[in-house]
Formats: C-alpha cells, structure tokens, sequence
C-alpha cells in the first residue's frame, strides 16, 4: 500500500489564517513597542498649561476732594489711555482755602514780629552793646525773611493751581476745536492766558531764589554772632520761629497737595472699569479707573509636583497658542520659591486642588499674545 502524498496548504489559505491568527499578535506588539517609546518620549516631559501676564493698574486718587471733568469728559469703558495722560482732577477749592488760610497767619505773624521787635527795641535794644544789636536785627531779619520765602512760595502754589486748571481748559478746547465745536479764538485766548501765567509762575520763582539766597546770608551771619542774643531776646524769639516752622509744614504739605491735583495714568491700556465719576468724592487711595494692558513678555505656567522635573534659568520650552495659530521656542527666566496652589484656570480639572511651582518664560519681541490668552507649554 502506497503513501498518499502531502497535500500543500494553498497560499491564499496561509494567508487567511495569518491574517486571522498571526496578523494580531504582531500589530498588539508593535502597538506596545509605540507605546512604550512614546511614553518614554513624552510621558515624563511637563506639558502645563501658562497664562500670558495679563496686568491691570488701579488709578488711586493721591489726595481727597471732589473729582472734576478730565480735558477729554467723561470716560467710558473701552477708552484708550496713553501713559502720562490726565484721567482724573480733584477740586483745588480745597487747597485754595488752606493757602488763604496759611495767608491770613503769616499776615498775623508778620504784626506780632513787628509788635515784639518794637517793644523789644524800645525796652532793651539801646542797652546792648553794638555786636549785641547786630546779632538781635539779624534774628528779626532771619525771621522776617522765613515769612517772605513762604509768601512767594504761597503764590507759586496758587499760579500752579491756576496753571493747572488753564492746562486742562486748553487741552479740552483743542479737542473742542477739532470736533469744530469752538472757535480758534477760544483755543488761542486759553493758550496765551497759559503762556502768562507760566511767565508769571517763572518770575515767581526766580524772586523765591533771591529771597532763600538773602535768608541764607542772614542765617549765615546770624550764626557767626548766635552766642552774643541775650536770653531775653532768644526766650521771645523762640515762639515765633516754632510758629514760623509749623507754617513752613504745611506750606510743604499743600505744595505736595497742588502737584497731586491732576491724576495721570501710570500705563498706556483700555480702561476696564470706572469706579468714581466727576462730582463723587475721594480720599487718598481710593481707585478712580482700572486700566488693562495691550501687551505683555511674559508666560506664566505652573509645573507640577507628579512631573518629576524641576525647572531652572535656562531651561528651553516649547509654546503653543489655543488657537495653534502661534508657536514660538523660549526659555524659563524665571522660577518661583515656593509651591503655590495652581490658578482654577490652569488646571486640568477645575473641581480638584492642585499644587505647582510657578515658572516665567519669555515672550519674544517678535511675538504677540494677547494679555490672558492661554499658551501650552513644554518644558524640554
């Protein structure tokens, strides 16, 4: 009996039976092998979300009034707002009054001098001998010229107030006026009203100078001769330089008060929020408006305590706009102290606390982002 031969399995039936028992096996493999080299690549790499710095500057009040209408009205929110710019004006009546009233004290200070100096002379000062007068007139004349310091330093302050509220009217006339709704009459006769009173303020100031300088020589001399003042004379002189000092502080405060009548925005942005209006009082410190920002250098991002990496100056990254409009190579230029609870937006899952360390990374000035944005970041 002969030996039937071996029957070949067909090709397409060995293919048939790897595709259906071999062809998984080696695809499950490969799918492992992927796995495990992009695990290796990627699993460990930080990939954070960062925020681009977004910054808003409160305007304060720097001093308490009432608050007038700026030179450009009443601003609203989305008003653009160069830095330097005027966004607020207190009410000077305030400070006016007090210039009156510090007026009203040198004048009485001025008579009481004069009374001591007289009554001085007529009971004393023909007993001295002459060293002893001179030292004596040039008390009275230290003093004397102390008095006239502040009555020109005074009428500074009042020519700055008024040069303050002339500033405003010519820069609210020129807006006026290119809105066509003033006449270049009214624009010119504010301007040269201006250009006066700075002339005046600039005289002012000069006379204020000579005045210091002629004290400072009194005070000089005075100082040569201060051992030959009787007692008597210096127990009548003491009042009046304590009188005279605690003038020249408050002249110091309402000099600081007058500059800090005109509020200007510290940053160039949009104004986000009013939070007083003209004709509402403030005190100092008080927020007026909320500027925000156009542009910003940096990112900020949070690194996780579970990414196993610790970021340093230096390290490179990887950020990508939502919008994965933007992509741009920077680096960490900064990394924060301490571990700090991440920003709700930051995390992946709002609901859950989460802790990292926040890092900076740079911005380059070839890029924009705008203030907020979200940026996906990759450590490398």
């Amino acid at each position: 009996m002969t030996i039937a031969a071996k029957i070949r399995i067909p090709i397409a039936r060995r293919f048939q039976l790897f595709r259906s028992r071999g062809l998984p096996l080696v695809l499950f493999l490969v799918c492992v092998a992927g796995s495990l080299a992009l695990w290796k690549r990627h699993g460990r790499s930080p990939n954070t979300v960062g925020s681009v710095d977004a910054v808003r500057v409160d305007v304060i009040s720097t001093g308490a009034g009432v608050l007038t209408t700026p030179p450009k009205g009443d601003w609203q929110t989305f008003d653009f707002v160069d830095a330097g710019m005027v966004v607020a004006t207190i009410d000077a009546s305030h400070a006016q009054a007090r210039l009156t009233t510090l007026a009203v004290d040198r004048e009485a200070l001025k008579d009481e001098i004069g009374a001591t100096r007289e009554r001085l002379a007529f009971d004393k000062v023909s007993l001295l001998q002459e060293d002893e007068r001179e030292a004596v007139r040039l008390s009275w004349q230290a003093e004397t010229l102390r008095l006239q310091v502040m009555d020109r330093a005074a009428q500074i302050a009042v020519d700055r107030i008024e040069l303050q509220r002339l500033d405003l009217e010519v820069q609210s006339t020129e807006l006026l006026v290119g809105a066509s709704a003033a006449s270049r009459i009214q624009y010119d006769r504010a301007r040269l009203e201006r250009e006066r009173t700075q002339a005046r303020i600039c005289a002012a100031e000069t006379a204020l100078a000579e005045a210091t300088a002629q004290r400072a020589v009194a005070v000089a001399r005075l100082d040569q001769r201060s051992n030959l003042i009787p007692v008597e004379v210096a127990k009548l002189l003491q009042p009046l330089r304590t009188a005279v000092t605690a003038q020249e502080a408050r002249m110091r405060e309402i000099e600081i008060e007058v500059t800090q009548l005109a509020i200007g925005a510290p940053v160039s942005g949009t104004i986000m929020a009013i939070h007083r209006r003209p004709g509402q009082a403030v005190v100092p410190g008080e927020p007026i408006v909320t500027i925000a920002t156009h542009t910003a250098r940096h990112v900020t991002v949070y690194v996780r305590e579970s990414q196993g990496v610790t970021p340093s100056v230096g390290m490179r990254a990887a950020a990508t706009s939502r919008n994965k409009q933007t992509k741009f190579e920077t680096i960490v230029n900064e990394v924060g102290p301490q571990v700090e609870l991440v920003p709700i937006r930051h995390r992946t899952d709002p609901t859950r606390p989460e802790w990292g360390i926040p890092v900076r990374c740079a911005i380059p000035e070839s890029i924009t982002l705008r203030p907020g944005e979200l940026i996906d970041i990759t450590l490398k």
